[in-house]
Order: C-alpha cells, then structure tokens, then sequence
C-alpha cells in the first residue's frame, strides 16, 4: 500500500494547490482500500489500522512533501534568480 498506491495517489501532489475537498477524496481512497484489504466495515478500525501501518492522513503527508519541496526549491540558485524577476516584474 505504502509503496505503490500511495506515491501514485500523491504524485505532483507537492506542486498543485490542492483543496481540502480533493485531499479528503484521495484519503477516502486509502481508507477505503486499507478497508477493502483487511477486510473492514467501521471507520475507527480503519483509522487503528492505518496507525498500525504508520500510514497517516493524506493531510499530513502532503504539507510534510511541499515543504520538502519547497525547501529544495529554494535552494537552487536560479530558482531566487527567477523568483526575485518575478516579484519584480509580476507581469512577465
């Protein structure tokens, strides 16, 4: 689960402006599927579950990868080049 279904779920996540709405439906996903597999019906046995698995809410995951991204992003040299353009010249 964590690693082939949930990198493909959360792919560019990190990149896009994500509403709560569309995270709330991708971690509807894999809660449903975490349910599907052990074969439960309850929310709060999927919640344990996922806490058992180390498998948190999608929420938590995606801050956790644009500050990721974010991070590295700001280090690249050309990156404050082109952003500081920007800022300038917002109309480029």
């Amino acid at each position: 689960m964590k690693s082939y279904c949930v990198p493909f779920i959360l792919f560019a996540t990190e990149a896009l402006p994500l509403s709560n709405r569309i995270i709330s439906m991708l971690d509807n996903c894999v809660s449903k599927a975490m349910a599907k597999i052990f074969s439960l019906t309850h929310g709060d046995n999927i919640l344990s579950v996922r806490q058992l698995v180390n498998l948190p809410r999608l929420t938590e995951i995606i801050e956790k990868r644009k500050q990721k991204f974010m991070d590295r992003l700001l280090q690249l040299d050309y990156f404050t080049v082109i952003l500081n353009v920007h800022t300038a010249n917002p109309f480029l």
